[in-house]
Protein backbone atom coordinates (compact mmCIF):
# COMPACT_ATOMS: atom_id res chain seq x y z
CA UNK A 1 0.00 0.00 0.00
CA UNK A 2 1.24 3.28 -0.81
CA UNK A 3 2.42 5.75 1.87
CA UNK A 4 0.31 8.56 2.35
CA UNK A 5 1.23 10.37 5.20
CA UNK A 6 2.63 9.79 8.75
CA UNK A 7 2.02 6.44 9.04
CA UNK A 8 -0.66 6.02 6.47
CA UNK A 9 -2.87 8.77 7.73
CA UNK A 10 -3.41 10.70 4.74
CA UNK A 11 -4.65 14.19 6.48
CA UNK A 12 -0.99 14.00 8.62
CA UNK A 13 0.98 16.29 6.57
CA UNK A 14 -2.06 18.33 5.70
CA UNK A 15 -1.92 18.99 9.70
CA UNK A 16 1.16 19.87 10.29
CA UNK A 17 1.80 22.32 6.65
CA UNK A 18 -1.47 24.43 8.91
CA UNK A 19 0.36 24.59 11.82
CA UNK A 20 3.64 26.09 9.62
CA UNK A 21 0.92 28.24 8.06
CA UNK A 22 -0.43 29.28 11.73
CA UNK A 23 2.88 29.88 12.93
CA UNK A 24 4.23 32.11 9.65
CA UNK A 25 1.17 33.98 10.34
CA UNK A 26 2.06 34.73 14.08
CA UNK A 27 5.33 35.54 12.99
CA UNK A 28 4.38 38.15 10.34
CA UNK A 29 2.24 39.90 13.06
CA UNK A 30 5.21 40.15 15.46
CA UNK A 31 7.48 41.40 12.91
CA UNK A 32 5.09 44.26 11.32
CA UNK A 33 4.90 45.14 15.23
CA UNK A 34 8.40 44.91 15.89
CA UNK A 35 9.20 48.75 15.38
CA UNK A 36 6.43 50.02 16.92
CA UNK A 37 5.77 50.49 20.68
CA UNK A 38 2.90 47.84 20.30
CA UNK A 39 2.45 44.79 21.74
CA UNK A 40 0.01 41.73 20.55
CA UNK A 41 -0.82 40.00 23.82
CA UNK A 42 -3.04 37.31 21.91
CA UNK A 43 -3.77 34.24 23.39
CA UNK A 44 -1.23 32.12 20.40
CA UNK A 45 1.74 34.45 20.60
CA UNK A 46 1.86 35.54 24.21
CA UNK A 47 3.48 32.24 25.97
CA UNK A 48 6.20 32.48 22.87
CA UNK A 49 6.67 36.68 23.71
CA UNK A 50 6.92 36.01 27.54
CA UNK A 51 9.61 33.26 26.79
CA UNK A 52 11.21 35.79 24.32
CA UNK A 53 11.40 38.13 27.54
CA UNK A 54 8.55 40.17 25.58
CA UNK A 55 11.02 40.87 22.83
CA UNK A 56 9.00 40.51 19.37
CA UNK A 57 11.94 39.96 17.20
CA UNK A 58 13.05 37.09 19.03
CA UNK A 59 9.75 35.61 19.11
CA UNK A 60 9.00 35.97 15.77
CA UNK A 61 12.07 34.09 14.93
CA UNK A 62 11.28 31.26 16.93
CA UNK A 63 7.89 31.19 15.05
CA UNK A 64 9.23 31.68 11.77
CA UNK A 65 11.57 29.10 12.66
CA UNK A 66 9.15 26.34 13.75
CA UNK A 67 7.10 26.96 10.78
CA UNK A 68 10.14 26.62 8.57
CA UNK A 69 10.51 23.37 10.40
CA UNK A 70 7.20 21.90 10.18
CA UNK A 71 6.85 22.36 6.42
CA UNK A 72 10.83 20.77 5.91
CA UNK A 73 9.57 17.99 8.30
CA UNK A 74 6.53 16.95 5.46
CA UNK A 75 9.80 16.35 3.29
CA UNK A 76 11.41 14.05 5.55
CA UNK A 77 10.64 10.47 7.32
CA UNK A 78 12.04 8.81 10.28
CA UNK A 79 13.28 10.45 13.66
CA UNK A 80 14.26 13.56 11.40
CA UNK A 81 10.78 14.48 10.50
CA UNK A 82 9.98 13.63 14.46
CA UNK A 83 12.77 16.39 15.76
CA UNK A 84 11.65 19.26 13.11
CA UNK A 85 8.10 18.52 14.41
CA UNK A 86 8.79 18.86 17.86
CA UNK A 87 9.28 22.65 18.22
CA UNK A 88 5.56 23.05 16.55
CA UNK A 89 4.23 21.22 18.83
CA UNK A 90 5.77 23.05 21.79
CA UNK A 91 4.18 25.90 20.52
CA UNK A 92 0.45 24.68 20.11
CA UNK A 93 1.03 23.22 23.84
CA UNK A 94 2.47 26.86 24.76
CA UNK A 95 -0.17 28.89 22.81
CA UNK A 96 -3.02 25.72 24.90
CA UNK A 97 -1.48 26.74 28.13
CA UNK A 98 -2.41 30.55 27.51
CA UNK A 99 -5.70 29.83 26.56
CA UNK A 100 -7.07 27.62 30.00
CA UNK A 101 -4.93 30.67 32.03
CA UNK A 102 -6.99 33.01 30.61
CA UNK A 103 -10.23 30.69 30.50
CA UNK A 104 -9.10 30.55 34.49
CA UNK A 105 -8.11 33.97 35.34
CA UNK A 106 -11.52 34.88 33.24
CA UNK A 107 -9.74 37.66 30.76
CA UNK A 108 -7.43 37.73 28.29
CA UNK A 109 -3.50 38.37 27.77
CA UNK A 110 -4.54 42.00 26.79
CA UNK A 111 -6.57 42.63 29.80
CA UNK A 112 -9.79 42.39 27.80
CA UNK A 113 -12.93 40.59 30.22
CA UNK A 114 -15.46 39.27 28.15
CA UNK A 115 -18.38 38.93 29.57
CA UNK A 116 -18.03 35.43 30.68
CA UNK A 117 -14.65 33.17 31.28
CA UNK A 118 -16.56 30.23 29.15
CA UNK A 119 -16.66 32.86 26.31
CA UNK A 120 -12.67 32.43 26.03
CA UNK A 121 -12.67 28.76 26.36
CA UNK A 122 -15.01 28.22 23.42
CA UNK A 123 -13.85 31.13 21.47
CA UNK A 124 -10.58 29.21 21.53
CA UNK A 125 -11.65 25.75 21.74
CA UNK A 126 -9.95 25.15 18.05
CA UNK A 127 -6.35 25.58 20.08
CA UNK A 128 -7.11 22.52 21.75
CA UNK A 129 -8.76 20.72 19.05
CA UNK A 130 -5.54 21.18 17.01
CA UNK A 131 -2.90 20.89 19.24
CA UNK A 132 -4.38 16.92 20.31
CA UNK A 133 -4.44 16.58 16.50
CA UNK A 134 -1.22 17.88 16.02
CA UNK A 135 0.19 15.68 19.61
CA UNK A 136 -1.49 12.58 18.34
CA UNK A 137 0.07 12.83 14.68
CA UNK A 138 3.55 13.64 16.15
CA UNK A 139 2.88 10.36 18.28
CA UNK A 140 2.31 8.41 14.94
CA UNK A 141 5.41 9.88 13.47
CA UNK A 142 7.47 8.69 16.26
CA UNK A 143 5.98 5.35 16.09
CA UNK A 144 6.92 5.27 13.05
CA UNK A 145 10.28 6.68 13.03
CA UNK A 146 11.03 4.47 16.18
CA UNK A 147 10.17 1.22 13.92
CA UNK A 148 11.79 2.74 10.92
CA UNK A 149 15.16 2.98 13.08
CA UNK A 150 14.87 -0.13 14.58
CA UNK A 151 18.22 -1.65 15.34
CA UNK A 152 19.97 -5.24 14.82
CA UNK A 153 19.53 -8.18 17.30
CA UNK A 154 21.39 -11.20 16.59
CA UNK A 155 19.66 -14.24 17.57
CA UNK A 156 20.89 -17.94 18.16
CA UNK A 157 19.17 -20.36 16.23
CA UNK A 158 18.22 -23.99 16.68
CA UNK A 159 21.13 -24.60 14.76
CA UNK A 160 23.48 -23.01 17.24
CA UNK A 161 24.10 -20.04 14.51
CA UNK A 162 23.41 -16.84 14.61
CA UNK A 163 20.25 -14.60 13.06
CA UNK A 164 20.18 -11.06 12.22
CA UNK A 165 16.65 -9.67 13.06
CA UNK A 166 15.29 -6.28 13.19
CA UNK A 167 13.82 -5.73 17.18
CA UNK A 168 10.79 -4.48 15.51
CA UNK A 169 10.27 -7.60 13.94
CA UNK A 170 10.32 -9.79 17.42
CA UNK A 171 7.14 -9.22 18.55
CA UNK A 172 5.79 -10.56 14.66
CA UNK A 173 7.57 -14.16 15.02
CA UNK A 174 5.00 -16.73 15.41
CA UNK A 175 7.19 -19.37 17.15
CA UNK A 176 8.88 -16.91 19.83
CA UNK A 177 12.51 -16.10 20.68
CA UNK A 178 14.54 -19.34 21.21
CA UNK A 179 15.30 -19.13 24.78
CA UNK A 180 12.91 -16.45 25.46
CA UNK A 181 9.04 -16.00 26.05
CA UNK A 182 7.08 -18.54 24.48
CA UNK A 183 10.43 -19.83 22.61
CA UNK A 184 11.75 -23.41 22.96
CA UNK A 185 14.66 -23.81 25.85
Amino acid sequence: MKERGPCGIWYGNAVFIVASILHASWAIALFAYWPTRYSLPTLGIYPILMLSGGNKGIAGFVLAAASIMGLVAITRIGMVKFYLLVLQQFILFASLGSMFIATYEGHYPDGYYPSSAGFIATDHVLYLIFAICHAYLLWQVGKGAAKLHSPVVELKTETGGLERVLFRDLAERKGGVIGGIGGKN
